[in-house]
């Protein structure tokens, strides 16, 4: 599967705030994690919404 997506940032610095898909009425929401930033490996966020709704959570390393 293939989801289009597009880049979150602030809206007045433009600094990167992650990344969010859709798939009809689901929302996956990935966001790193400020506080746990290191030179090895960074933790995101995952967030799926439904009807904004928050209906599952995760957290993992990107590599």
């Amino acid at each position: 599967m293939h989801l289009k997506g597009r880049v979150l940032t602030n809206y007045y610095s433009h600094d990167f705030r992650g990344f969010e898909f859709k798939n009809g009425d689901y929302i996956y929401t990935l966001r790193p994690d400020p506080g746990a930033l290191n030179d090895i490996s960074q933790v995101w966020h995952l967030n799926v919404s439904l009807h904004d709704n928050i209906i599952a959570t995760d957290q993992g390393i990107m590599h």
